[in-house]
């Protein structure tokens, strides 16, 4: 009995020490672990080099030009279309349209061509056809009588240009614009394949100036502020505007009216490369937020003292002060840094940790 009882207190013993170095582990798990994880999630410091940047925000609109155009000419061939010229820019000589293979042509003038014009015609008809016989290289008097001379010299345009060289300009083979070179473009009825009977509206010359404007919603306009710079395409061409008036119009749109820098036409002197329509569409980019280029940093990376002035923290903890000169999409333009600098974009103090230095430090 008396060794029975020595192996059960034995037994009992060694329980007792399995228990505690269990009990022993077991805590020196929760008690180490908590330092390792702290360790882990302890704040880490991120840096960034300043960089140059170039800071702005645009936005893509459509800028709508509208022009004005009046009929200037009028159809006088019946017959099936067969050719239509383009609209745009149209010169002396050039073919408008055709009607049954018989090309009519652009003349400067203010009087409508209205009769054949052949020998012994005089009148202001015929020195319009002698100032454009002459502009094309044939040389004739300019006196508004149809003598020899314009005679010989129709013919040979006649004979350049592929018509019957009769010495007689047929009605409907001109039509007189006032002004040359002009913007045009042509009546509805002048439809390749068509049948026309005369007396159609031929040409449409633009009369008075282009007008550009934004037409957008109401939200899209609170987007854009009066004077904002705005870059217009048309074509290979890039044409500087700024945001002027605006009003909301009947449909409630906000029609925001644009003007070249100096105040003059959006297209400057090279309107007459518009197409020749009422109203066409350009895409423009919209500087909402003019693009400045400097030393860049993170916006993250600003900080603001206590009296409100604007400083970033470098890499040896020093602070540099900085003015913000321009910001867009998480990035700033600054003065006060140079260039390789390297700053703090998350440190301890943004972990909740204090700094050395930091604002509020006792």
């Amino acid at each position: 009995m008396e060794t029975q009882g020595r192996w059960v207190r034995r037994v009992t013993f060694l329980a007792i020490v399995v228990l505690v170095g269990a009990g022993g582990f077991w805590a020196g798990r929760v008690t180490v672990a908590p330092s390792t994880l702290a360790d882990e999630a302890a704040p880490q410091m991120v840096m960034a080099e300043v960089r140059e940047v170039s800071v702005g925000r645009t936005l893509t609109y459509m800028v709508t030009v509208t022009q004005p155009f009046e009929s200037v000419g009028v159809n006088t061939l019946p017959g099936i279309v067969t050719e239509v010229g383009a609209a745009g820019l149209v010169d002396t000589g050039d073919v408008l349209f055709a009607v049954g293979g018989r090309p009519v042509f652009a003349v400067t003038g203010q009087t409508p061509f209205h009769r054949d014009l052949a020998a012994r015609n005089i009148g202001p008809d015929v020195e319009q056809l002698q100032k454009a016989l002459v502009a094309w290289g044939f040389e004739t008097p300019i006196n508004g009588t149809f003598g020899t001379q314009t005679t010989v010299a129709v013919r040979a345009w006649q004979q350049a240009t592929g018509q019957s060289r009769t010495g007689i300009v047929t009605l409907g083979t001109l039509l007189a614009i006032p002004e040359l070179p002009a913007v045009i473009r042509l009546g509805d009825a002048l439809v390749r394949g068509d049948q026309v009977h005369g007396g159609e509206t031929a040409v449409l010359a633009r009369v008075g100036e282009p007008r550009f404007a934004l037409f957008l919603q109401q939200d899209q306009a609170a987007l854009v502020p009066f004077g904002a710079q705005v870059e217009v395409r048309s074509g290979d061409l890039l044409w500087p505007a700024i945001v002027g008036d605006s009003h909301v119009n009947d449909f409630g749109q906000v029609e925001m009216e644009l003007a070249a820098p100096d105040g003059g036409l959006v297209c400057g002197d090279a309107c007459d490369t518009l197409a020749g329509s009422e109203r066409q569409t350009l895409m423009s980019q919209v500087f909402v937020v003019p693009a400045v280029t400097g030393p860049g940093v993170p916006v993250a990376a600003i900080r603001t003292g206590g009296d409100g002035s604007q400083f970033v923290e470098l890499s040896d903890g020093s602070r540099a002060s900085v003015t913000v000169l321009s910001s867009a999409d998480g990035l700033a333009v600054v003065d006060g840094l140079t260039v390789g600098t390297q700053v703090v974009v998350i440190s301890a103090l943004d972990q909740g940790t204090p700094a050395s230095g930091s604002e509020g430090e006792e």
